[in-house]
């Protein structure tokens, strides 16, 4: 009948979700609202869920009690990643507004006891240890993040991107289009070799170490890469968590080589 062909009309809509071409909103916000309008009851979130959304802890503009065990990760894991990895992190969070990351504004401001705009080793360590590092790898720890004695806010926001993909994806067109010096729409070999680090690797290993981020980066491990492909690599970084390299802050101290 025309009733039941229209019921089953309304509820395919229900089931397919509203048409998000139009929606002006964050990925996160996106995120969010997604979640919140899944048709099956047995996979829709629980209000505890909601609440824990990183759209509503930022909206809240709460320190969230203080450093959590995914946000230490997410510090410890960021001595680990690789020259491309910590200049895209940087640029972004040097560019993305103060009112989309007031959660981690609200987190550092309790972590900064002097109020200098800044964390110190001894601010920072204070903050791991509270968040359940042992004292001596947790000024360890510190230390390794804080390379010039000082954290900068946005050095801690770079940290923490990985675990806030929707934030990342947002801002990562405009940092691949800085990294894309001829403005030819692809990252070269070259284009990756200029931002590696000869501090972290020595002056006769970028070559080599800008080979193998090439490679990851490219579709096939020799073509220019694309956006699609830059996007598709940080993607998959971020879908591996703050925990991407499986360590957990219970053995922290296999995050150090025993000559630190």
């Amino acid at each position: 009948s025309s009733e039941a062909e229209e019921m089953e009309a309304y509820v395919c809509r229900m089931e397919q979700g509203p048409p998000w071409e139009g929606f002006r909103g964050g990925e996160e916000a996106q995120d969010l609202l997604r979640l919140m309008l899944t048709f099956d009851d047995h996979r829709r979130p629980s209000l505890p869920q909601v609440l824990a959304h990183a759209w509503l802890r930022d909206a809240r503009g709460d320190a969230g009690g203080g450093l959590s065990a995914e946000k230490l990760d997410c510090l410890l894991n960021f001595d680990g990643i690789n020259d491309l990895e910590e200049a895209v992190l940087l640029d972004v969070a040097s560019q993305i507004p103060l009112r989309e990351v007031r959660g981690l504004a609200a987190l550092f401001g309790s972590m900064d006891r002097e109020k200098d705009g800044v964390l110190d080793v001894e601010e920072l360590a204070a903050a791991m240890e509270a968040a359940g590092l042992e004292p001596e790898l947790a000024h360890r720890a510190a230390a390794h993040f804080a390379r010039e004695g000082m954290v900068e806010f946005s050095r801690f926001v770079a940290a923490m991107l990985p675990a806030r993909r929707g934030l990342l994806m947002r801002h990562l067109k405009a940092a691949f289009r800085r990294l894309d010096t001829d403005g030819d729409g692809v990252l070269t070999r070259e284009d990756v070799r200029s931002i590696i680090n000869e501090d972290r690797c020595g002056p006769s290993r970028p070559s080599r170490r800008a080979t193998r981020i090439f490679q990851a980066l490219s579709n096939d491990g020799t073509s220019p890469v694309s956006f699609e492909d830059f996007s598709a690599y940080f993607h998959g970084m971020c879908a591996q968590g703050p925990s991407r390299c499986s360590r957990r802050v219970t053995d922290a101290s296999c995050f150090f080589d025993d000559n630190d």
